[in-house]
């Protein structure tokens, strides 16, 4: 009976299709196994997702469809106090995909739209991982190659890292394409738009992690270079792949340099030194089945039959030895990465990671297929990588290395039992399945040299169904996502987020402005996140989502005002401070008289000298109130022991006695606070003695004094130094109401994304400000003419004189070039093709000029 091929388009959207289901089903049925539901309950809390993509995607959400038009697609006065808009994209909304489906999923169902988006990406990964064996291996077939790019959708970084960080999943899907185009650059006339826009695509979702999978897309070039070309051919088509990487990444360049631009504006980073680097031994454990999510080890595990061939793969016998060194090298390499600092660094050049340190192992999962493909022998002599020999019977040497793979795998998992998932089956059960799919997978590599005898056709078929039963156990029972014991605090906290999501969201659609410029939350004792945290914030100024992105922009100005940041700048926060609120026009409780957005400082600002803080001196220069603040002598008695102290210690409570003058804000500060600091700086007012408290919090505004004389009680939450870094002051109020009487209003004030119009009814003169960090970028103009931008305190500032219409607006740092260097990549990558189609016409002109016979 003759055997009918299928049509190659149709072969391949079968292969796509039945893995990407996989994929999704795997997925969905982890969730399942930990009482995590679709639609429903969701770990929202785990790692970043609640912490910075939920909320974000959902302020997001409010912004583009129904927002305030504060906001655009360059800048947006809902981010914090005022910053561009493109880092944000690029780091949280780049992509296909994460836009459409936020955008059609209706706004109550934010959670739904991310397991929409995370089941997408995991499908395309699977999907595109399956046509990249395909085309190395065409013969590869059957229910191992579904099994092995279902493994890689579905590995233990994708449960332990990429789901909590749904922006970095794009680069599943990512790296088959980055091959795809490696592949193409060999061909002898290598389509340059398409694979252009393949790598344009990878770094327009995530620029972080498509940097990581673009060096292994070279790697796997290099390699093909060394193994199989000639020395002029390899130079040729590493280089041609370079140019098309290159241009591909240069047309993102609009999005891509303002954000890298933003990201190294002020940022501290993480110390090298504290980065965590694992031995070999716990490193080549992450890549077994049933291996937990222990903190900061690498998570490699992709599956138990692709890491099988990947061990077999040296004694393949279709490949040249040239190719199997070359390739071997390289993996050698990549593997050996994992426990070097170096090369920690090298793989995060964009930023050192703050949390988990091996966020770019996805590669080596990926390297690990690719392999487990090339270690399928052909049995063709035409295969794409072939050394020419016809193969007919079965690899006895790669059937003998399996076979000892399932006591080394059984051996190893014994031996660190602790790094074993708590929640699967016991050491017999763990014992018996490794033994059981390794024997299954050598019965198949053994039967498929005889699929013409019934027997062995039988016996293959029965054994294939048992593996893909099996694969399906050892998946899902491996991959994690939360002890099940939490689902219920799960529950009442996305309760509560949705809850502010939509208070949120009503505030942003009312337009009151300014009062949400800036979500001011500091109640460090009863933020879910206090502990970890080390008392500072978890979101940074203005949002309710942390954004290094967003900070980096501002980072130094701001700091001028007294934001710290804490644990390599991680953590963010401004001091509850009503007079600060009041200069960047944000609306206090006690009812302090608020600066409008924009305004003009008539008279030049002198400092009274002495040893004040620069934050406090910022704050007096934005008050116009040189005397606003002093600071008097400060004493404090342990409570238990009422014996004099100096050293204050994290967990004690101290007893504060100082002298303000009735009517003052009472107020503490840090002196030198260093920005990079792993210290936290908190405090709880335990009892207050002649103050009214207005707030628990971090550092700073504590309450107004009633008497000449107040004592109180803090409970510090960080080791200090009373002498040295902790002081106490007190801020007149009617100096900040002088003060602030001389500071002129406009008239009419005009606020749209990236643009201020002030208008004053008189001409003024002095100095013109706007409550926005005086960033790169800002522009203004009196009457159309061109105003020098400078800073006041850490704010937007012009010189002005006799001005009566005043407008500043916002480009991003380096957009315009951005632009200029995209439509020149573009412009490069259309032109092999157009150079081919004139030498095609002017040969068919030429041809048809031949006279005829």
């Amino acid at each position: 009976m003759m055997r009918v091929e299928a049509n190659p388009i149709t072969r391949r959207i079968s292969i796509f299709s039945a893995s990407a289901l996989c994929a999704v089903l795997v997925h969905l049925a982890v969730r399942l196994k930990v009482g995590v539901y679709p639609f429903g309950t969701y770990s929202g809390r785990v790692h970043d997702f609640g912490a910075q993509y939920l909320p974000f995607y959902s302020r997001f959400r409010d912004q583009i469809l129904q927002g305030s038009g504060l906001s655009g697609m360059t800048f947006s006065w809902n981010l914090g106090l005022g910053v561009s808009s493109i880092p944000d994209y690029a780091t949280y909304l780049g992509g296909p995909i994460t836009p459409l489906v936020l955008l059609l999923v209706p706004r109550h169902q934010i959670l739904a739209a991310f397991l929409i988006s995370i089941l997408l990406k995991v499908a395309l990964a699977a999907g595109f991982m399956r046509l990249l064996m395909n085309y190395l291996r065409p013969d590869f077939t059957g229910v191992i190659p579904l099994i092995v790019s279902v493994g890689y959708a579905c590995s233990s970084w994708v449960f332990e890292l990429g789901q909590f960080i749904p922006q970095w999943l794009d680069v599943l899907y990512g790296i088959p394409m980055l091959f795809f185009a490696a592949l193409e650059m060999r061909k002898p006339k290598p389509r340059w738009i398409l694979t252009g826009s393949a790598v344009a695509v990878v770094w327009w979702a995530n620029y972080y992690v498509a940097f990581m999978a673009s060096i292994m897309a070279a790697l796997f070039s290099i390699t093909l270079a060394l193994g199989i070309d000639d020395f002029r051919q390899g130079i040729k088509n590493i280089a041609r792949f370079g140019a098309v990487g290159v241009l591909g990444v240069a047309t993102t360049a609009p999005i891509l340099v303002p954000t890298i631009n933003a990201l190294f504006q002020g940022v501290g980073f993480e110390s090298v030194e504290k980065l965590i680097i694992f031995g070999k031994s716990v490193t080549g454990i992450r890549t077994l089945p049933f291996t937990a999510a222990a903190t900061y080890e690498p998570p490699l595990y992709g599956g138990s039959v692709a890491l099988t061939l990947f061990s077999s793969f040296f004694f393949t016998r279709d490949l040249t030895w040239r190719f199997k060194i070359a390739w071997l090298a390289t993996s050698a390499g990549l593997l050996l990465s994992l426990t070097s600092m170096k090369a920690q660094i090298v793989w995060n050049l964009f930023q050192t990671p703050h949390g988990t340190p091996y966020r770019w192992v996805f590669v080596v999962t990926a390297w690990m297929v690719v392999t487990a493909t090339l270690a399928w022998e052909s049995k063709s002599a035409t295969n794409r990588f072939n050394n020419g020999q016809n193969l007919s019977s079965p690899n006895w040497l790669q059937v003998g290395m399996v076979l000892l793979l399932g006591p080394a795998t059984v051996l190893l998992l014994l031996t660190r039992w602790n790094l074993v998932d708590f929640t699967t089956a016991g050491r017999k059960t763990i014992t018996t399945y490794v033994f059981l799919l390794c024997a299954l997978l050598a019965v198949i590599m053994v039967a498929r040299w005889y699929s013409t005898r019934k027997t062995a056709l039988l016996i293959g078929r029965a054994t294939t169904a048992l593996l893909l039963v099996a694969a399906g156990f050892e998946y899902v029972w491996t991959g994690t996502l939360v002890d099940k014991e939490i689902i219920p605090r799960f529950e009442i906290i996305n309760t509560n987020v949705e809850a502010q999501r939509i208070e949120l969201s009503e505030r942003l659609t009312a337009d009151e402005w300014p009062t949400h410029r800036l979500g001011w939350i500091h109640d460090d004792f009863t933020d879910f996140h206090a502990t970890d945290n080390l008392s500072a914030r978890y979101i940074y100024p203005g949002t309710d989502y942390y954004s290094t992105a967003v900070t980096s922009q501002y980072a130094d100005s701001v700091g001028a005002l007294g934001m710290v940041t804490s644990n390599g700048a991680r953590f963010s926060w401004l001091p509850e401070d009503s007079i600060l609120k009041g200069v960047l026009s944000v609306a206090s409780e006690d009812g302090l008289p608020t600066l409008p957005m924009a305004r003009v400082y008539p008279d030049q600002f002198t400092s009274t000298g002495g040893s004040m803080p620069e934050e406090y001196e910022s704050r007096s220069s934005l008050s116009n109130a040189p005397n606003l603040y002093h600071f008097e002598p400060v004493s404090v008695k342990n409570v238990a022991t009422l014996a004099e102290e100096t050293e204050l210690r994290k967990g004690e409570t101290y007893l504060f006695s100082t002298s303000c003058k009735p009517g003052t804000t009472v107020f503490v500060g840090v002196r030198r606070y260093e920005r990079i600091s792993d210290a936290p700086t908190g405090y709880h007012i335990g009892e207050a003695n002649g103050i009214d408290p207005s707030s628990n919090g971090l550092l700073g505004e504590i309450g107004r004094a009633t008497e000449p004389a107040q004592s109180f009680t803090l409970q510090m939450a960080a080791d200090r130094t009373l002498n040295e870094n902790l002081f106490v002051g007190c801020a007149d109020i009617n100096e900040y109401l002088r003060g602030t009487e001389k500071i002129v209003s406009p008239s009419d004030l005009t606020i749209r994304p990236g643009k201020v119009t002030a208008t004053f009814a008189q001409p003024v003169s002095g100095e013109f400000v706007i409550a926005t960090p005086a960033v790169d970028g800002w522009s203004c103009s009196d009457n159309k003419k061109p105003l020098p931008v400078s800073s006041r305190a850490g704010l937007l500032s012009a010189t002005i004189s006799d001005a009566t219409t005043i407008q500043c607006s916002f480009t991003p740092p380096l957009f315009k070039a951005g632009i200029g260097i995209a439509t020149l990549s573009l412009l490069l990558l259309c032109t092999p093709s157009l150079v081919a189609r004139l030498r095609r016409r002017q040969t068919q002109s030429a041809e048809g000029d031949q006279p005829t016979a």
